[in-house]
């Protein structure tokens, strides 16, 4: 039995690899490309939000700025109110002393002297006044500074906390559209994963077709050495036992013919050896019965179809020429003959490639 080994270097198989890489490119090139435009939309929706956070957190600060300017505006009210309450109490205490002032005048008039008591309680009375005063606006500016200075560190906190939230709000977001992106891009990792598998799937089948075929091809080729084998020892059998009867007179149909010849429009010659096993009814111009109905002994059965049809061509000719289109195409098995005349022998018919094979040595 010959040996028919499958070559993997077949072009059939180089085809399928070819044709599954360039499906396999062009899955990956459009998975990519989506994956890509989708790493660029997340990222230009995060820098956004990161870039409206910055301006908020601006926004925010330029409040708080603004609000402590107005603060220290109002402190710096405070204390000019307080050097002008200090100056014009000092100011009052000053007049009352003043021993040429309206005081100081109206006591005369009064008829009480500068040295008196009276007007020397007056002067006591004169510097608590002032005394009151100054300590009153003194109290009242150092609260009205403590107050303004609480209100700039709540500004400061309430500002600290609200560029807190802004940045927590801002991270947060951008945590939610990078997990957002990552899900979208684990989505299209898995399909584009699955559309690979499918490739190799089908490519895999492809491939398991092509070996099926070659498989299918080498048992022909075997089943074709045996068929070929099978013929080569009955024709060697014939041709012993043909040799060894040279002599012998056969009777072919109806007619004898001792001389073994015969005559027709497209042959003249030694009838097929094969006629001995049996012949179909064609005649010679003698009456003799030369088409046999067999191959070395293998009796042919019609296929039902010209050779025409079988072919699914026109024009067939024999060797010499003449058209056999219409003339029945035998049948052994699995193999397909016709009678060529001219030759005086069946020639095989090749239904893979839908030609007659003249070289092969069938009678």
């Amino acid at each position: 039995m010959a040996n028919y080994t499958v070559n993997y270097d077949d072009q059939r198989f180089k085809n399928v690899e070819s044709a599954k890489q360039d499906a396999l490119n062009q899955v990956n090139n459009t998975y990519d490309n989506m994956i890509n435009k989708t790493d660029q939309y997340y990222q230009q929706m995060i820098d956004n939000n990161n870039q409206y956070a910055e301006k908020q957190q601006q926004l925010q600060q330029e409040k708080t700025d603004f609000a402590i300017e107005e603060i220290n505006q109002n402190k710096e009210k405070l204390e000019k109110d307080y050097n002008k309450e200090q100056k014009a109490s000092y100011v009052d205490y000053q007049k009352t002393i003043n021993p040429y002032g309206t005081t100081a005048e109206n006591q005369a008039s009064a008829g009480i002297a500068q040295d008196s008591g009276i007007s020397e309680s007056a002067k006591v009375n004169a510097w608590g006044a002032y005394q009151n005063r100054y300590s009153v606006a003194r109290d009242s500016y150092n609260q009205g500074v403590q107050n303004y200075d609480n209100a700039i560190t709540q500004a400061r906190l309430a500002n600290n906390s609200a560029l807190a939230e802004i940045a927590y709000q801002a991270l947060a977001s951008s945590l939610e559209l990078s997990l957002q992106g990552f899900q979208y891009n684990n989505d299209l990792l898995k399909k584009k994963l699955a559309a690979q598998q499918g490739i190799n799937t089908e490519f895999y089948g492809r491939w398991k077709d092509v070996l099926n075929q070659i498989n299918n091809e080498n048992a022909l080729k075997e089943e074709q050495r045996q068929f070929d084998a099978q013929m080569a020892e009955k024709k060697r059998q014939y041709n012993n036992s043909y040799s060894s009867s040279n002599s012998a007179n056969y009777s072919y149909g109806s007619s004898s013919n001792s001389s073994g010849q015969i005559k027709t429009d497209y042959y003249s010659g030694s009838i097929n050896p094969d006629c001995k096993y049996g012949t179909f009814g064609t005649k010679d111009k003698n009456g003799v019965n030369y088409q046999p109905d067999n191959i070395n002994g293998v009796k042919l059965k019609s296929s039902g179809k010209t050779i025409s049809q079988l072919l699914g061509t026109k024009g067939n000719t024999g060797k010499t020429g003449a058209n056999i289109d219409n003339q029945t195409a035998w049948q052994i098995g699995d193999n397909y003959y016709a009678w060529d005349g001219s030759q005086n022998k069946y020639v095989q018919l090749n239904v893979k490639t839908f030609s007659i094979s003249y070289n092969e040595d069938y009678r």
